[in-house]
């Protein structure tokens, strides 16, 4: 069997990508190049090992992807049932099941620990169990805090207060297509966790967050509007970007204008220079050798990286 698949990944550009490679170009370089084609079983040995631990996650990591589950969930249960109301007693249900999926999770890592591959499916395979370091009692009950807040306050939300009282259209929810737009040839990605149209005809973009408040999430939501003006062909100023800080409960709005616009064309055409800085190739988009990749100079986020085991 011939194997079709592209040599190198596609060049692409996200407020993520970028905010990774600020942070570790040699983790930036595992994620995007060292790891392409490691499912491919004419993968070099390297090449899948690497593979393998691109696709392990964090307890936090987790637990965000059950809360963002959880409030594409409801979002679609009030959508389809406009009246229906959440009880107290729903919503402890759902706590629990939350709390239970990422337990059980902790409990099949711990099974295969480091003999885990991709290859076994039907779990999240933790990295703290990965690499036998284990999520200790205190940990466990942070999370299952965590957990417990979060799931309530997407209940309580402006947004979904807003969308639940008045019966509003939802567009996007969750669906977990990669949406993107074109930027000179390069594709950049604007994957919206939720998009509806308000009461006043306004398009309401909703990124629901687990983490803190960061001034580098204005970016990512300006890249949204641009997604959502393009596609759906309106004025951005008729556009509302908000942030639910769902471990605070609180929430942010951003309202853009087309000279935002403008900036972010000069922010991607630069960051897309910088990328272009670590290629051998741009055409092929054919990355230097991985000693170009500098390690993060900040250890702290050494001891968090998936790609410890590899990284020396």
């Amino acid at each position: 069997m011939i194997d079709t698949i592209p040599a190198y990944p596609e060049l692409t550009w996200s407020a993520s990508r970028l905010n990774l490679l600020n942070k570790c170009e040699r983790e930036y370089y595992y994620n995007y190049y060292g790891s392409h084609n490691g499912y491919s079983e004419l993968a070099s040995n390297e090449t899948r090992e690497i593979y393998k631990l691109k696709k392990l996650t964090n307890k936090n990591s987790l637990s965000g992807t059950i809360i963002h589950d959880k409030a594409k969930e409801f979002i679609k249960l009030v959508t389809l049932n406009p009246n229906y109301t959440i009880s107290p007693s729903f919503l402890e249900r759902h706590i629990n099941v939350a709390i239970y999926n990422f337990r059980n999770d902790c409990k099949k890592s711990n099974d295969y620990n480091s003999s885990w591959t991709p290859q076994v499916k039907g779990f999240n395979m933790l990295q703290e169990y990965y690499y036998g370091e284990k999520i200790n009692k205190f940990e466990g009950e942070e999370i299952k805090g965590i957990l417990n807040t979060c799931i309530c306050n997407i209940v309580l939300s402006y947004t979904f207060e807003d969308i639940h009282s008045n019966k509003l259209n939802v567009l996007i929810n969750g669906d977990g297509n990669f949406t993107s737009f074109d930027f000179k040839g390069t594709k950049v990605y604007a994957i919206l966790d939720l998009l509806y149209i308000n009461s006043e005809g306004k398009y309401v973009i909703v990124d629901w967050k687990t983490g803190n408040e960061d001034d580098k999430h204005r970016n990512q939501m300006l890249a949204y509007a641009k997604y959502v003006s393009d596609t759906y062909g309106i004025d951005v100023r008729n556009i509302i970007c908000r942030l639910e800080y769902l471990s605070s409960g609180s929430f942010i709005e951003y309202s853009f204008s087309n000279t935002d616009l403008n900036n972010l064309s000069s922010t991607i055409s630069s960051d897309i220079d910088i990328l272009k800085s670590y290629l051998d190739d741009p055409i092929l988009n054919k990355a230097k050798d991985i000693s170009f990749f500098k390690t993060a100079e900040d250890t702290k986020f050494c001891c968090s990286c998936k790609y410890k085991g590899k990284c020396n």
